[in-house]
């Protein structure tokens, strides 16, 4: 009886290899949550064709540069309407609440809607969606050309363009994941899609500077929407190159998420480290976000001079940028899960706030301002790579699209809270204590709960291997 199970062994492994199946395919411990013990299921998988693109390295190489632009255009451009801000002022003589709405749209739509743009992925496909983002974005910018108000700037370069770049940001990051089946090359993948976003986030500014020199509000507006059209280009390459086409397309909901394993697919997102990094991330991602819009009002609060609030803004988000590269690096650290990652980051962006409401020296001041963007820049890295450890690829979409509807409903919330305590005491320093302490607190319940769950799952492990 044993020398038959011996036999049949080696076959069953040489069937599911040779059947089509890569062996980076296979699950390994860095494929899934720490959460359960490794299992491969050679009885039930779910099609290649619907999680992975089996295009060679050069289409791999066309598929990164074509998603690092639209990363670039659509993570860029939102955090650089500031530089517009003065010019909707004068151009409309609208007043600093008003104006304040239009990049407050724009950047609350981008990853407000996330969730809807994951379930757009799952009914229409990638191809579809991107292309959708690019034209709804270029749109938006184009028809403010015809803005009279700020009210229409609200609706085309705020509320649309948000909405495009939400469709561009998740096809994206889940193309990436898809494209590569290593978890250690897909987390550097995925951590350079949120790197590229940085680069725009610095470039992006200086862009509109010298645009808005020569051609205006409305002319700067109307040159940034062929930036988004060619996103659309840039799509239409990704996907026509040779490859596993069906990866691409819509997938039948049935077969996935409302089907027969529609509920365990809908319960991951029950587990408990996926629902403290959800907390961990909007009340941390609430102070960030805001932080990089009030430099500026708070080097003035404090004195500084204008060109001394500039060189902070480009520290935050210099270090911000390098930091979401760093983060993929560590990531290639074995063991070193991105739950670890994230939550180091964010006390760290945490403690620089704490510090930074405590003194008002320009020199530790900048050093405090580089350090909490370098945390921004760690937690950003890590968003989409801990719903995909956390969660299966299928529903990656979803989870990383609900942290986006969070962290923006979260982010305004905040930062009217911020304006209100400034308003009331006069200075940044208790939002900067309350805050803080807020997303150190945060960081440590997460690191409590992942601990906890991997310990059980640990247990039951060894419990399992007794038995055997």
């Amino acid at each position: 009886m044993a020398s038959e199970t011996e036999k049949r062994q080696p076959k069953i492994e040489i069937e599911r290899f040779e059947s089509g199946t890569n062996k980076d395919d296979v699950p390994t411990a860095d494929d899934h949550s720490p959460l359960s013990c490794v299992r491969v299921d050679t009885q039930r998988k779910a099609p290649p064709s619907d999680t992975k693109y089996d295009g060679g390295n050069r289409k791999k190489l066309v598929v990164l540069t074509g998603a690092y632009y639209g990363a670039f255009v659509a993570l860029g451009f939102p955090f650089a309407f500031g530089a517009l801000y003065n010019d909707i002022l004068d151009t409309f003589n609208s007043t600093r609440g008003e104006t304040s709405l239009v990049p407050a749209f724009c950047i609350g739509c981008t990853f407000g809607i996330g969730f809807l743009s994951g379930i757009f992925i799952k009914i229409f496909g990638m191809k579809t969606v991107m292309t959708a983002g690019g034209l709804v974005s270029s749109l938006g910018l184009f028809t403010s050309w015809f803005a009279q108000s700020v009210a229409h700037l609200i609706v085309t370069a705020g509320v649309m363009n948000g909405i495009g770049n939400s469709f561009i940001f998740i096809s994206t990051t889940t193309l990436v994941a898809g494209t590569f089946n290593k978890p250690r090359t897909r987390s550097i993948a995925l951590a350079g899609i949120m790197f590229s976003g940085g680069v725009g986030t610095v470039v992006f500014p200086y862009i509109i500077t010298g645009l808005k020199s020569v051609y205006g509000l409305r002319g700067t507006l109307l040159l940034i929407s062929c930036f988004y059209l060619q996103t659309i280009l840039s799509t239409l390459v990704i996907t026509s190159s040779v490859g596993n086409q069906q990866f691409f397309k819509s997938q039948p909901i049935k077969d996935h998420v409302t089907g027969k394993d529609s509920k365990s697919n809908w319960r991951q997102m029950l587990r408990p480290i996926f629902k403290s990094f959800v907390i961990t991330s909007c009340l941390s991602f609430g102070a960030a976000n805001n932080i990089s819009g009030i430099l500026s009002d708070l080097t003035k609060s404090r004195g500084f001079s204008e060109e001394s609030g500039l060189a902070l803004i480009l520290y935050f988000n210099s270090f911000n940028t390098m930091a979401r590269l760093l983060g993929g690096i560590l990531k290639l650290i074995p063991g070193l899960h991105s739950v670890i990652i994230f939550t180091l980051s964010a006390a760290l962006h945490g403690l620089a706030l704490i510090i930074l409401g405590a003194t008002s020296d320009w020199v530790v001041s900048a050093v405090l301002i580089s350090a909490a963007g370098a945390g921004m820049g760690g937690m950003i890295s890590m968003l989409p790579v801990v719903p995909l450890e956390v969660l299966s690829q299928e529903m990656l979409p979803f989870g990383l699209g609900f942290c986006g509807m969070m962290n923006g409903a979260v982010t305004p919330v905040v930062g009217a809270v911020m304006g209100l305590m400034f308003d009331n005491m006069g200075s940044y320093e208790v939002p900067f204590y309350v805050f803080g302490s807020i997303a150190i607190g945060a960081a440590a319940l997460t690191i409590v709960v992942f601990t906890s769950v991997e310990c059980r799952s640990k247990k039951q492990c060894l419990n399992s291997m007794i038995r055997l």
